[in-house]
């Protein structure tokens, strides 16, 4: 594809919108567009650089025996009721709610630990069936006060999130000590 074609267009301006250069090379490549405060729109760059950087870690965890899976982005309010009221009582973030077509109640979390939990409590009969990893690339709806060094904190981000299943704790230690070391390796590599 020419990038003459592309929505997006670079500029020979450095823009000056952030204070973190990483912000402002992305936005003058086209890599990214700024809608409002806090929201941007991922360009066709963007998209691929994404992409390449999903697959870079995938292979990695895949290296390490993980699974890749799919989690639906909506979760049934049920399933997360009893964060959801330590949430409330401890003041914490709501998470956006809403009621589907036929009535259920839904909810849009950051993360899929009551899920991963209840399939692992489905499918794991024994502790000779660990450990398991699990990973997915999902978008996530983030609500919350993003740290300075995030190159874009926006309210809506692909997370890529790995759950680890182990028989003891030293076990799961070890897991995830594998997976912060490749991950670490896979993220130097890239550059």
């Amino acid at each position: 594809m020419r990038h003459s074609h592309l929505l997006a267009s670079t500029s020979k301006t450095k823009p000056d919108h952030f204070d973190m250069a990483s912000q402002n090379l992305l936005m003058q490549a086209g890599y990214v567009t700024p809608l409002q405060q806090d929201h941007y729109a991922l360009m066709h760059l963007g998209i691929r650089l994404r992409h390449r950087i999903q697959v870079a870690i995938a292979d990695a965890i895949d290296d390490l025996g993980g699974a890749e899976i799919s989690l639906p982005v909506a979760q049934p309010r049920e399933l997360r009721h009893g964060m959801l009221r330590h949430r409330i009582e401890t003041g914490g973030a709501a998470l956006p709610v809403w009621k589907d077509l036929n009535g259920r109640s839904l909810l849009w979390p950051a993360d899929h630990e009551t899920i991963m939990a209840t399939l692992a409590k489905k499918h794991v009969d024994s502790y000779r069936q660990l450990p398991k990893l699990s990973f997915q690339v999902q978008p996530v709806f983030l609500d919350t006060i993003q740290p300075q060094t995030s190159t874009f904190a926006g309210r809506r981000e692909h997370m890529i999130q790995v759950y680890g299943f182990s028989e003891s704790e030293v076990a799961m230690q070890d897991q995830y000590k594998a997976v912060v070391n490749a991950m670490t390796k896979t993220l130097q590599s890239l550059g």
